[in-house]
């Protein structure tokens, strides 16, 4: 049996009155590759920023590797790529710089990124094939790459899991399916356990090894070929499931 990174224990929370998560209860094992599909609003983000420690639930539990979340203290094994980028595309930064920062919270009183730092930075890029990019503006790349840079910037510190929100929101058709290879050789070469929140149907059901439905509760979780059929997608969507299953 693989080892259990995560456990999430009858985990609910509110917002301003509202439910957003409600007894969710499921275990993530390494090397899985987990696609976390709902509808807006179901609780996808919230669910990573619960794990993620960025919010506190109002009742239930997550452990990481075993230990409790707030007992938690090795968070240079989680890498964590958000929907919205807290690098603007616009700032004068070059792609070198911009991964460096992902080992920001390491840097001493005087600043400065050591030899380590750098050495890890150079990995990074050459694992997510950006090392060419190095020297060129985030500002001047294709949202594709842009991606890859992001996700350079979470693996300087050598992750065991990485979360992904919506990582192919502003990335074109075309190449969406070579980030998609590029995320499954991470997965499979590395054993990297990947959590990715998508509304894409289509891709979780090809891609992803698993299959977690979520909305506002835990719909189904497990191989996506056992839950890509009508009546899931009508409990995970309502009155909707039938265009969602006509368009994939």
């Amino acid at each position: 049996m693989p080892e259990t990174l995560i456990q999430v224990e009858s985990l609910s929370y509110q917002a301003k009155g509202q439910t957003i998560l409600d007894e969710v209860n499921f275990e993530v094992h390494r090397g899985d590759y987990l696609g976390i599909l709902g509808p807006n609003g179901g609780g996808k983000t919230t669910l990573f920023k619960l794990i993620l420690g960025l919010l506190k639930p109002q009742s239930g539990q997550i452990r990481l590797y075993g230990q409790i979340l707030e007992q938690f203290k090795d968070h240079h094994k989680i890498g964590y790529v958000p929907q919205q980028q807290n690098i603007q595309p616009r700032l004068p930064a070059n792609v070198e710089e911009v991964v460096l920062s992902g080992m920001a919270a390491r840097l001493g009183p005087f600043g400065g990124y050591s030899k380590t730092d750098k050495k890890s930075a150079q990995e990074a890029m050459e694992l997510s094939r950006v090392e060419g990019l190095k020297h060129r503006l985030i500002s001047e790349l294709s949202g594709g790459e842009r991606q890859r840079v992001y996700i350079a910037r979470a693996l300087t510190t050598k992750p065991e899991i990485l979360f992904l929100d919506e990582p192919v929101t502003g990335v074109d058709q075309g190449q969406q399916e070579r980030f998609y290879q590029f995320l499954a050789q991470l997965n499979q070469e590395m054993r990297l356990t990947i959590l990715f929140v998508s509304h894409d149907l289509g891709v979780i059901a090809k891609e992803m090894k698993n299959l977690l439905c979520l909305n506002k509760r835990l719909i189904c979780h497990g191989p996506p070929e056992n839950f890509v059929k009508e009546d899931f997608l009508e409990e995970l969507y309502g009155k909707h499931s039938k265009s969602v299953l006509h368009r994939h």
